[in-house]
């Protein structure tokens, strides 16, 4: 009696698990990486998705920013609250760092830390010249570009259309100058040019 009581019962389960089975899936794995499934680029670190900061990712050897939902900054700019300096992330997301960058048809500097120069002059190191370039940025962050520029000592610099200063025998307009040092141009003087070996009169 028992036994048919628990035959039964089996046969009963057997019948209810027919009706409603049970969907088992497997647990979908921790995400880890870059993941561009919401039409834009996010990251996470064995589940970790990184929000509401600039990070280091060793595997792509830059820094990259991502807001509050974990989106990452593409071609944006963005102020820090508290310095209210201005950095900029290239197109894949890559801080701009050590480098004059082209945006929007202007001309801007940013330092080993991907700070935006403003208002300065400096000299950022051109590797595919070996040489340094000098630049001065505005007020604003945009670099004088196919420009004069007078310091305050009454000396004139040219930037070209790269935005660094004229160095060496520029033809700016129909008249030539020489630009020396960091590129200030010879005014009644003479400048003799150890390199070229020559010596130059303005």
């Amino acid at each position: 009696m028992k036994k048919a009581k628990l035959l039964a019962v089996v046969i009963a389960v057997l019948a209810i698990l027919a009706v409603f089975p049970f969907v088992t899936s497997a647990e979908e794995p921790t995400k880890n990486g870059w993941y561009n499934d919401k039409g834009y680029y996010e990251y996470f670190d064995y589940g970790e998705q990184y929000k509401n900061g600039e990070y280091w990712i060793s595997e792509s050897e830059s820094y990259f920013r991502f807001d509050a939902d974990g989106k990452m900054y593409n071609k944006e700019w963005y102020k820090d609250p508290e310095t209210l300096v201005y950095y900029y992330y290239k197109a894949g997301g890559y801080r701009a760092d050590d480098c004059i960058l082209n945006i929007d048809g202007a001309y801007y500097c940013f330092d080993d830390s991907g700070v935006m120069l403003n208002n300065q002059e400096a000299s950022i190191y051109n590797a595919e010249a070996d040489d340094w370039d000098f630049i001065r940025a505005k007020k604003g962050g945009a670099l004088y570009c196919k420009e004069w520029y007078k310091n305050e000592y009454g000396n004139w610099y040219y930037y070209t259309d790269k935005a660094v200063a004229a160095m060496g025998l520029t033809k700016v307009g129909s008249a030539t100058y020489y630009f020396a040092g960091d590129g200030w141009m010879l005014e009644n003087t003479t400048y003799y040019d150890e390199a070229e070996g020559c010596t130059y009169f303005a």
